[in-house]
């Protein structure tokens, strides 16, 4: 069945409670219930929109570097307080930072230029270059301290990792929470055609393969979605976002932010719906379980 015909059954339109891919009623809502973020299982972005814990009062400031004291006195370059850098403040400093750290390789965490007010972005940037420093726990919360400041108005230390690397998952932090291939009568094609990421609405979508980005519009009972084609022909398609970050014709890296999770189309709660066509092009069901 063809994109441009219909991507879901008939009754698609008329059912109550919807299974989030195939547009039937779905044989168990536990696959889209929200499951606690697994730690040990993140890529770079560690933090969610509706994360609004304040800074570590220690964090950034037992990592042993030392900091100039014409950084902490009336200079230009002088670390602005951590009460600048708080989810929702706005500061030219926030600015200053999120360009300082689009220069050390923190670009792709962006859907757009950095600043005035802090954000998620931000933190998740922040965080990425503390960690390439080495540095854990409350030194790598993606709160900037003074050393963290330091670092990145003098050019010096690591800069953020390129984001080729495999990811773990789709949405980081967050497991598969109901299977490709999974049987059932009452699915249009008879089993369940990707896999689905329960997360909490805003999480951050990240891409699993490199390539380029052939559809990001409405897909009827998908919601918004993205497709992206990789270097082996293969078609990745990211269901139900709430908000699209790239556009056609885009290049994406592994682990570019692509969109955020949402309810668009028809769910039974906040999830990604993930999956990969069998051969060149995507339509309903021609598709392969989505590995990489």
């Amino acid at each position: 069945m063809s994109t441009t015909s219909r991507q879901a059954p008939d009754d698609v339109a008329t059912a109550t409670t919807t299974d989030s891919v195939d547009g039937l009623p779905a044989p168990d809502p536990e696959h889209v219930q929200t499951p606690l973020p697994d730690l040990t299982d993140l890529f770079d972005v560690l933090f969610r929109a509706d994360d609004t814990g304040a800074p570590d009062v220690g964090s950034d400031d037992a990592v042993g570097l030392a900091v100039p004291l014409a950084l902490l006195d009336s200079s230009p370059d002088r670390f602005p307080g951590r009460q600048v850098f708080r989810l929702g403040t706005s500061d030219p400093a926030v600015t200053r930072l999120g360009t300082m750290l689009v220069a050390r390789g923190g670009a792709r965490f962006y859907s757009s230029g950095p600043g005035p007010r802090f954000g998620v972005a931000d933190r998740n940037a922040c965080a990425a270059f503390q960690r390439a420093q080495g540095w854990t726990g409350a030194n790598a919360d993606g709160y900037p301290g003074p050393r963290t400041w330091e670092l990145l108005v003098t050019g010096r230390g690591k800069d953020i990792r390129a984001g080729s690397r495999t990811v773990k998952s789709p949405v980081p932090g967050y497991r598969a929470s109901y299977r490709f291939g999974i049987r059932n009568r009452r699915y249009a094609a008879g089993f369940h055609t990707g896999c689905d990421y329960a997360a909490p609405k805003g999480s951050v979508i990240v891409a699993v393969a490199a390539g380029t980005v052939i559809r990001t519009d409405w897909g009827g009972a998908y919601g918004n979605w993205t497709h992206v084609r990789d270097a082996g022909g293969h078609v990745w398609m990211y269901a139900h976002q709430s908000r699209r970050t790239v556009r056609k014709g885009q290049r994406v890296a592994v682990g570019e932010v692509i969109g955020y999770v949402g309810t668009t189309g028809n769910v039974t709660g906040p999830h990604l719906h993930l999956e990969k066509s069998r051969r060149g092009s995507w339509s309903y069901a021609k598709v392969v379980e989505p590995t990489w």
